[in-house]
């Protein structure tokens, strides 16, 4: 059960980075910008997959929604793709999304 300290290690180094991608920092704001292009391959990918079924798309996960910058290099990528993709953002905190999904599947 390592997994768990190494992702607080993790999400530590991640907000150093962010800082320093604001302060300026080129090679902080280079890693922001591949990992904003690298997580809307795997969108754009799954979108391909699925064909011209799917118009909107719902965004989760804490570089998304924690990285200003991680995010708008992946909306950027996303609309370069297809501009009349609908990009959402969580309208509630994960923990509501949980008890919203508990309670909608317990019931009978």
């Amino acid at each position: 059960m390592q997994a768990q300290p190494e992702r607080s290690r993790l999400a530590a180094f991640s907000a150093v980075v962010s800082e320093c991608a604001l302060q300026g920092d080129g090679i902080a704001r280079s890693i922001l910008s591949d990992a904003g292009a690298r997580l809307s391959a795997y969108a754009v990918a799954l979108l391909e997959r699925l064909g011209n079924t799917v118009n909107e798309l719902g965004i989760y996960g804490s570089v998304l929604l924690k990285c200003p910058m991680v995010r708008e290099t992946f909306l950027h990528h996303l609309k370069a793709y297809r501009k009349s993709l609908k990009v959402a953002l969580p309208s509630a905190s994960p923990e509501l999304g949980a008890a919203l999904y508990g309670i909608d599947h317990c019931q009978d």
